[in-house]
């Protein structure tokens, strides 16, 4: 993992020079609502919206990665005129797009806030709901409870439904991207969400995807997890219950979920 996270250094060094994989610190940034998400298949954009680029060829901490690749459209200007940005006086961490979808949120969008989080200095963890202009009533129940999990340092949050100028925004590197190795720092902070569980009843389940979607070399490494059968092996060494959703009844669906 670490030789990965260099290696992916050194391309967005040699791609987005002079622009470097490491927090940006931004004075007067605007950051606007969403304009689109998770919409590519009807024609419309992965991620769109956010913070504004001034510089996208040299602003890789801004842009939206799956793999090695940019699946962003960067914002080159507000969509709203910039004389009715609202300012914002105070310290903030920008966490991107808050989705419908859980897995694309927990995989996907949502990788950056963690390091935000547990960050010494004060500041408003900072949102963008989607659909744009959801404000907190409108939040799903899961949605509120990974707001909270993926907060162990409790610092404020915040949702943007509308076009804000920041006095100081500070934008964590995406830690996570599909079809990628999450960074080590990012692993490290998930452990500390961990530890803040209570301990489950019933056992340990691992929710297994050999059957639906099998990794057998690269080429199948797609919907799927690489070394997953060996994985199934290690965790059955070690106790932890193996499912198959896909074999499933909704009854025994509903206890494995209790288990879990």
């Amino acid at each position: 993992m670490n030789h990965a996270e260099r290696g992916w250094r050194r391309r967005i060094e040699r791609e987005y020079a002079p622009g470097r994989w490491e927090v940006l610190h931004l004075r007067g940034a605007l950051i606007q609502p969403m304009l689109d998400l998770l919409n590519r298949p009807s024609g419309g954009e992965a991620y769109y919206g956010g913070v504004v680029c001034i510089a996208p060829e040299q602003q890789p901490v801004l842009r939206h990665f799956r793999g090695d690749a940019a699946v962003d459209r960067p914002c080159l200007e507000a969509s709203a005129p910039t004389a009715l940005a609202q300012p914002h006086g105070g310290r903030l961490f920008w966490c991107g797009p808050l989705g419908w979808h859980f897995g694309h949120q927990v995989a996907d969008f949502g990788s950056r806030v963690l390091l935000a989080s547990v960050d010494p200095r004060g500041g408003t963890l900072l949102w963008a709901p989607w659909p744009s202009g959801n404000g907190w009533d409108a939040l799903a129940p899961w949605q509120r409870a990974l707001l909270a999990y993926l907060n162990p340092g409790q610092k404020p949050v915040a949702l943007l439904t509308q076009t804000l100028k920041a006095e100081h925004l500070i934008v964590v590197p995406q830690q996570a991207r599909m079809w990628a190795t999450p960074s080590v720092a990012h692993l490290e902070a998930l452990g500390w969400c961990e530890d803040r569980l209570a301990p489950g009843k019933g056992g340990v389940l691992y929710v297994s995807r050999t059957q639906a979607a099998p990794c057998l070399d690269g080429s199948s490494l797609r919907g799927s997890i690489a070394a997953e059968r060996q994985l199934e092996s290690l965790l059955r060494e070690r106790g932890v219950g193996i499912v198959y959703p896909e074999q499933l009844s909704l009854g025994e669906h509903g206890a494995a979920g209790g288990a879990c």
